[in-house]
Parts: C-alpha cells; sequence; structure tokens
C-alpha cells in the first residue's frame, strides 16, 4: 500500500528506525510512572511516522528526475 505513495523500502527502514528513536527518547525523558512513559513514547513515536510518511511522500512527489 505504501508502494502507491512512493514509500520504498529504504523509506520503511528508515520510518521505523525514526520511530523507534523518538519513542525510547520520549520515554526516557517523561516524568511519570512506567505505563505513562511508555503511552508517551507510543503516542509521539506513532505521531513522529505521521509525519515522515507526509513528508517523504511529498518530496518523493516533487524531487527532479534525473
Amino acid at each position: 500500500m505504501l508502494e502507491r505513495f512512493g514509500i520504498e523500502r529504504r523509506d520503511r527502514r528508515n520510518l521505523a528506525i525514526v520511530v523507534a528513536i523518538v519513542a525510547l527518547l520520549v520515554a526516557v525523558q517523561v516524568e511519570g510512572t512506567i505505563l505513562v512513559r511508555v503511552v508517551a513514547g507510543l503516542i509521539v513515536g506513532a505521531v513522529s511516522g505521521v509525519v515522515f510518511l507526509i513528508v517523504t511522500a511529498v518530496i518523493n512527489v516533487f524531487k527532479p528526475e534525473y
């Protein structure tokens, strides 16, 4: 399904890396119980993943053809 938007295999790999790093950093920085940290990390990681997909799709649409 993501191929329809120009998202390639390496983009999916980069997406997973971005989501994991952001979720981990947020989970470490948030104050609260373990459950609060994990939930906050998952939410912010998911939002950053959606933003990453949107930006990647827009870049793929408007990039010049070489």
